[in-house]
């Protein structure tokens, strides 16, 4: 019968255990039963270098800690000293309490708690009552929970997080890090010593303010281990003679507006980013020189490697230790892109309309319902091409342009594919000054954009998440985008020295200015086929100061970041021509198929298959004149504004009105090419007069370019006899000869 008794108190505290532990595993835990993620958050350099740290919600350094991520060496003496049969017990260790037990009784108070691990991340992890003895109940009863509630390692690893290591220091992990420099996988026998003295007294023994009395407690900890048989005399004498930190932990924040865009949409307690530590280094310089000398209180920079898909550099604003600024993100701020949409409405109608870079274009007043664009100078051309327009950033032509392109390749059609333009964002399909810049923009976005005419007219959106893909559409053709390219490549970069213009190792890159309405912003955005670079200069509160221009403010710090990145050799497929890229004889003034009458051509690019075919109509034969017809609306503007007199101003039987004067070339001068030159380039201005408005240059009677004549226009010529004549609006003309010869 007493058997039987016991047999059934056996079974129904069996069953009752079971039953305890089944809850235990499967109901829902009250959150002291859990552990707690209030981690702080690390973002690395791509060569794990640390860029940012950001505080535990609870404002402590804490780095979330894995077991297999810690040096063994550290493990095997953190369990021989503080809880050596950790991995056999269940949450408590017998024997340890038996002793304690009686320690505490011959002396009448708790004079040891034979705390284990467990017991240590249960008061880590909980609230435990302030009174010894019930704290010693709480943490016994919640260890037997935590043991059948979580592994082993998982404990583990919860207290190598939490445990404190002096001030707001928390965790092996950042320990090592504060107090050597270097994760925790590194450490060997005198760091894991190190840290095992901070564990036992974080005040006492803290490296950075009590180092003499640390170093006496590491020597001790690793005596102690040579006692144990860890290591031999030689190495113990080795490691006494160590100082206590190598190297003090020197943090600097880097990319911290990156950082912090990561931190919105990243989950990692540990953030990798592709970030290239050097040159964001650089970068920062760089932008805190550019925005000391500008009138600008904020500024921003982006190097997106599209080549890659991965954001190399990235700052929000020049000065992280001004508080505003730490708060402001200049990159993904909403602002107006003033003339950097223009590129891509030009490559539209490249694709959709025939156009090519020599169409004729009209820069003349206009009225669109009430709106009257003007360009940047408050002056009108009249008569234009596309790729002067583009590359002088003329405001008429691409208005109009965009109104003649269809609803699904017009300048809305291209933010709405992009998702630039959404419900939250909207724009009107009809609002002309979109062109302009009035839709708002982020660097972020813009970056995006621009990456485009390196990738040969494939979109994807920014990557900001490292590793992370969109899926990419073709946006332009790889023709079109090569004309715009061809265009932007050209435009005179004026912070470069004219050694820059005449030789063959700078970087081979493209790029366009914006200023926005007011002068509130500047922009300057470069690209090659493998880097895009963004800058933005401007006052994120609109206070106005001196008006911002891009080619002003932007644009020289553009120039010097992309002779960072120039690693001596421009990318070759940058210099690839489509095959569909062909060149044909059109008429200069209208570039379209020349009739009889056209009196000047050239050659110029355009789409197989794709650039119109229509045959000038500007040129028609008036008895034994050619006469060139406009729209009536361009003609007077050109009569009024006496830019035209009603002939054709490339006709050499026009009259002479006044004879335009070379003033850069010596006439019958011979230059003379250095061993392995094949060319060089020769500038070209002419002396100052108050007629011409518009220059057009022919070498060898075959057309080169236009320029505007306070501008250098470069003819790349190589050995030969040359005659150089240039042109006006008006018929106006003048030349000179020059000899190239080898050395």
């Amino acid at each position: 019968m007493l058997k039987r008794k016991t047999e059934k108190k056996i079974l129904f505290w069996a069953a009752f255990l079971f039953t305890l532990t089944i809850l235990i595993k499967i109901l829902p835990l009250p959150h002291s039963f859990k552990l707690f993620e209030d981690y702080s958050r690390i973002f690395f350099a791509k060569n794990n270098e640390i860029l940012y740290i950001k505080t535990s919600p609870s404002g402590k350094y804490r780095f979330k800690t894995d077991v297999s991520s810690v040096s063994p060496v550290f493990l095997k003496m953190l369990l021989s000293r503080e809880d050596r049969f950790f991995y056999q017990h269940p949450g408590i260790n017998p024997l340890a309490f038996l002793k304690s037990l009686f320690k505490n009784i011959q002396s009448g108070k708790i004079v040891s708690g034979a705390s284990t691990i467990t017991m240590q991340a249960v008061r880590l992890n909980g609230n435990p009552p302030s009174s010894k003895y019930l704290r010693k109940l709480y943490e016994f009863f919640f260890s037997f929970v935590y043991e059948i509630q979580f592994s082993k390692d998982e404990i583990l690893s919860f207290y190598l997080s939490t445990v404190p290591m002096g001030k707001n220091i928390e965790g092996i992990e950042t320990a090592s890090y504060f107090y050597f420099g270097r994760p925790s996988a590194t450490l060997y026998y005198p760091e894991s010593a190190v840290l095992l003295a901070v564990l036992n007294s974080p005040s006492k023994y803290n490296p950075l303010q009590n180092p003499e009395k640390t170093l006496k407690k590491r020597n001790e900890i690793l005596s102690e281990f040579f006692e144990k048989g860890f290591f031999s005399k030689n190495e113990l004498e080795k490691f006494l003679s160590l100082p206590l930190l190598p190297a003090p932990f020197t943090y600097q924040e880097k990319a911290l507006h990156y950082c912090l865009r990561l931190d919105e949409k990243s989950t990692e307690f540990y953030q990798k980013t592709d970030i290239d530590i050097n040159l964001q280094t650089m970068v920062e310089e760089k932008l805190l020189l550019s925005a000391k000398k500008s009138t600008a209180n904020n500024a921003a920079v982006i190097i997106y490697d599209h080549l890659q898909k991965k954001i190399a550099a990235y700052a929000g604003n020049p000065d992280y230790t001004n508080t505003l600024s730490r708060r402001m993100n200049a990159a993904n701020a909403y602002r107006q892109p003033g003339s950097l949409l223009k590129p891509f409405i030009y490559a539209s109608s490249f694709d959709v309309l025939g156009f090519t870079p020599d169409t004729l274009v009209y820069d003349i007043p206009i009225n669109l319902g009430g709106y009257e664009p003007k360009n940047f100078s408050n002056q009108f051309i009249g008569l234009s091409h596309i790729s002067f327009a583009l590359a002088h950033s003329l405001n008429i032509p691409p208005i109009l342009i965009n109104r003649l392109l269809p609803s699904d390749s017009n300048l809305y059609a291209i933010l709405k594919k992009t998702g630039f333009v959404s419900f939250q964002r909207p724009l009107n399909p009809k609002d002309d000054s979109a062109v302009l810049g009035s839709f708002l923009m982020t660097l972020e976005e813009l970056t995006a954009l621009y990456s485009v005419l390196g990738e040969k007219g494939d979109y994807e959106p920014l990557p900001i998440m490292p590793g992370s893909r969109s899926s990419s559409f073709s946006l332009f053709s790889k023709e079109s985008v090569y004309l715009v390219n061809e265009i932007l490549k050209k435009v005179k970069k004026p912070y470069l020295s004219n050694v820059f213009e005449h030789t063959f190792n700078h970087p081979d890159f493209a790029f366009k200015t914006g200023t926005s309405y007011g002068g509130l912003d500047a922009w300057s955005i470069g690209y090659d086929s493998r880097y895009t670079i963004a800058v933005w200069f401007g006052n994120l509160d609109n206070s106005y100061q001196r008006g911002l221009v891009g080619i002003v403010d932007a644009a020289p710090l553009l120039f010097q970041l992309f002779d960072i990145v120039y690693t001596g050799e421009s990318p070759q497929e940058w210099k690839i021509k489509p095959e569909k890229i062909k060149k044909r004889k059109i008429c200069a003034l209208s570039g379209h198929i020349p009739n009889e009458n056209c009196p000047v051509l050239k050659e110029g690019f355009y789409i197989e298959g794709v650039s119109s075919y229509e045959k000038c109509s500007i040129h028609r034969k008036e008895g034994k004149e050619v006469i060139e017809f406009y729209p009536e609306e361009v003609n007077d503007f050109l009569r009024k504004s006496g830019l035209y007199h009603g002939k054709n101003a490339f006709s050499s039987t026009l009259e002479k009105e006044k004879e335009l004067k070379i003033k850069s070339v010596i006439k019958n001068q011979t230059y003379y090419l250095e061993k392995g030159q094949k060319n060089f380039k020769l500038p070209l201005t002419i002396y100052e007069n108050q007629i011409s408005k518009h220059l057009y240059w022919i070498l060898n009677e075959e057309y080169r370019g236009e320029s505007l004549p306070e501008n250098t226009f470069y003819l790349t010529i190589d050995e030969g006899e040359y005659l150089i004549q240039v042109y006006d609006q008006l018929g106006n003309r003048g030349q000179t000869q020059i000899k190239v010869k080898r050395k």
